[in-house]
């Protein structure tokens, strides 16, 4: 007879009830933009590897964001509900997956390509290290072993993150 040893402890949830359904992390803004950051600037190599879990993480607070195409069709159909006239080419308010990657990318043009030395980072495979900030955010390290720079998100004098102001490179 086989003896099953038991390696996991086992919770219990409170199905949704109490406060924990409601809790908002509140650096989830900041992580959002940190993984538009990454994949900006992982968009500037052929290749990217990192050993790091860190990116996974980011990539959920990511993902809790709409995507723009369902946004549209929720305003269209709440404006249609109200009996209001619906334009095809109506801009999108709300914060989605598209919205943050296309800031990130003109921050990325602005204050990284042309302003980093790396020859031939297009095609590179650059290792990526995540450094820990004192306030919870991250830097991110890129390297191919000879060269690297680290680039991470300021937000300004604001407490709260509501967009980031530029991307401080080292």
């Amino acid at each position: 007879m086989k003896k099953i040893v038991k390696t996991y402890t086992e919770i219990k949830l409170d199905n949704g009830k109490g406060l924990d359904k409601y809790y908002v992390d509140p650096k989830t803004k900041t992580y959002q933009y940190e993984h538009a950051l990454l994949t900006a600037v992982s968009d500037l190599f052929k290749e990217t590897e990192t050993s790091s879990l860190l990116p996974d993480r980011l990539r959920l607070y990511f993902n809790e964001l709409p995507i723009r195409k369902e946004v549209q069709a929720q305003v269209k159909a709440q404006k249609e509900a109200m009996g209001q006239n619906v334009e095809e080419n109506t801009p999108c308010t709300r914060r989605t997956r598209d919205s943050v990657m296309e800031e990130m990318k003109v921050l990325v043009a602005r204050d990284v390509e042309g302003k980093v030395t790396f020859p031939m980072m297009h095609q590179c495979r650059a290792q990526i290290r995540v450094l820990p900030g004192k306030d919870g955010t991250h830097a991110f390290l890129f390297t191919d072993g000879v060269y690297g720079f680290s680039v991470s998100l300021d937000f300004g004098e604001k407490k709260k993150a509501s967009k980031p102001k530029k991307i401080v490179v080292i």
